[in-house]
């Protein structure tokens, strides 16, 4: 999938949206567990520097860890930025 072809194939971006729907609604069930918990106690601890994830769900952030902490490597699923 590249830029164009999404920009100029409609049945490429409603595949698209149908996904990210879904990926949504799942990503909506998910809770941090207690290894998410630990770096946020770590945090309060003073302790934690930063947390590098390549996970794009955000639970670290759900389990209380500081955005400021949490280095997203392949971003996130938080929001969506349109780029020309």
């Amino acid at each position: 999938m590249t830029v164009q072809n999404f920009n100029t194939d409609p049945e490429m971006a409603m595949a698209w949206w149908s996904m990210k729907r879904w990926f949504m609604c799942e990503l909506s069930k998910a809770a941090p567990n207690p290894a998410h918990e630990f770096f946020a106690v770590l945090e309060q601890q003073g302790k934690l520097g930063a947390v590098v994830t390549q996970n794009i769900d955000s639970l670290h952030t759900k389990a209380g860890v500081s955005s400021q902490k949490v280095i997203e490597l392949h971003g996130h699923m938080r929001q969506i930025t349109k780029h020309s």
